[in-house]
């Protein structure tokens, strides 16, 4: 008897359940029949694709789209092609073997060759002629001098001197200037421009380090 009554629900309640809709995902009603053959036949179906369609489509619009790129193809394309200009004369002609050998043989070139033979000359180097008296070389003085700045090699008599050293130096434009006039005045034993008052042989702070590195590198 309980069994009844429980089968009699069950019937009530899916005779109130409304149908659910078929939703359509995963299958398409164009390919359904297709599908259903291939499993009849014991061939795997294949996924089908079905694209919506598109508003205002119709069945020429593959034609229309080819037709409208091919003239925008053809309204971007060169009306004519370039034309080579072989005779420019900014293009060298030298790779080309139909010129050249228009233009001179074998023969020619051999003689080409030996006249520039002939005209070939080997200079051998020889020694710079010397050009007056250029005056005092501070390379050659810091070359043969090898004590260092402010060591006192020279005796001096003016006890004022370094007093007035900043101003002396202030009218040469480099120190390199200083001491060519330094060494033209008599120095370096002589300081008669007041340029060395410490007797260093180094006038306005000259240092010769930078010319004798030089020759160690």
């Amino acid at each position: 008897m309980r069994s009844i009554v429980l089968s009699v629900s069950v019937l009530a309640l899916m005779a109130c359940t409304p149908p659910v809709p078929e939703s359509g995902v995963g299958f398409d009603t164009l390919g359904r029949s297709e599908r259903e053959q291939q499993l009849q036949t014991g061939i795997a179906p294949q996924p089908t694709t079905v694209l919506p369609p598109v508003a205002g489509a119709t069945g020429d619009t593959a034609a229309q789209i080819a037709a409208e790129a091919t003239d925008a193809l053809a309204d971007t394309a060169p009306q004519t092609a370039p034309v080579l200009n072989r005779n420019n004369p900014e293009i060298s002609q030298e790779q080309d073997f139909e010129v050249v050998a228009a233009e001179r043989d074998i023969a020619a070139d051999a003689a080409r060759i030996e006249a520039a033979r002939q005209q070939f000359q080997l200079v051998q180097p020889k020694e710079l002629e010397p050009v007056g008296d250029t005056g005092p070389n501070i390379i050659q003085y810091a070359l043969s001098a090898s004590h260092p700045v402010g060591q006192k090699m020279y005796r001096r008599g003016n006890p004022f001197a370094a007093a007035r050293l900043e101003a002396k130096c202030a009218g040469y434009r480099t120190a390199d200037v200083a001491q060519e006039q330094f060494l033209a005045a008599g120095g370096p034993s002589r300081d008669r421009l007041g340029l060395d008052p410490d007797g260093d042989g180094y006038a306005c702070g000259w240092d010769p380090a930078a010319f004798r590195d030089l020759v160690r590198n």
